[in-house]
């Protein structure tokens, strides 16, 4: 996540005014926790021994209850919410679930990136929720749904795009798929969890290429906000 997380960093913080990062770390050998320290996040170091979804869950869960600021964003290092900081303070809802985009294009890194991309019902996510609504919450697997929850809240659906970056490059895509097939947990593959990681490279390709064929220009005055 070396690569993603600075420009998702810097891209919070043209959001908000002042935003708290808390990053989970699970064993990564790369720079990402020397990036997060030097941008003053707060770290959380954990191990589950591969790639498993159900802990990865239950962290966002916890993470959601725990949570001490007016809002949390639950969301993995390459996704961005288009929602500011206004937006939040004049939200009549609790629980914001975005609709779903994903980003293809053939940049050279994250930040020459074309916002252009195709609408993903998988990644209409639920990730920005109001702290205190809720008394209990279950993320499902990749935190793609909540399974359950105690509590009344307000919900919004696509009212604000969320944005994956996992295809802004086809050659980082497919690395990162190949990296990401052989950290798979034994409960993840018993489970199916993560099995498009180890889909063949013709089929990646496929995915890609159709992609972005199809992608289309984002609309929202949210990006002005990046430039």
């Amino acid at each position: 996540e070396e690569v993603m997380l600075p420009f998702i960093l810097q891209f919070y913080r043209k959001m908000f005014k002042s935003p708290q990062f808390t990053i989970y770390n699970n064993e990564s050998t790369d720079y990402t926790k020397k990036i997060a320290e030097e941008n003053e996040c707060k770290i959380v170091d954990f191990s589950t021994n591969g790639l498993n979804d159900t802990i990865h869950a239950q962290i966002k869960s916890d993470a959601c209850l725990n949570n001490k600021a007016k809002w949390g964003i639950f969301i993995d290092c390459d996704e961005a919410c288009l929602i500011t900081e206004e937006d939040l303070i004049f939200c009549k809802a609790d629980v914001i679930q975005f609709e779903g985009w994903e980003i293809f294009d053939k940049a050279i890194n994250p930040y020459n990136v074309e916002f252009k991309g195709v609408r993903s019902i998988g990644y209409s996510k639920p990730v920005c929720i109001r702290t205190g609504v809720l008394e209990d919450i279950k993320f499902g697997a990749g935190a793609h749904n909540i399974d359950s929850y105690k509590g009344n809240p307000v919900w919004s659906r696509n009212e604000f795009k969320l944005l994956h970056f996992k295809h802004w490059s086809y050659e980082w895509s497919l690395g990162r798929s190949h990296y990401l097939s052989g950290r798979r947990s034994e409960e993840n593959i018993k489970k199916g969890h993560g099995f498009h990681y180890g889909l063949s490279d013709e089929i990646h390709l496929d995915y890609y290429t159709n992609g972005y064929n199809n992608r289309e220009q984002i609309i929202d005055k949210r990006l002005n906000l990046l430039k």
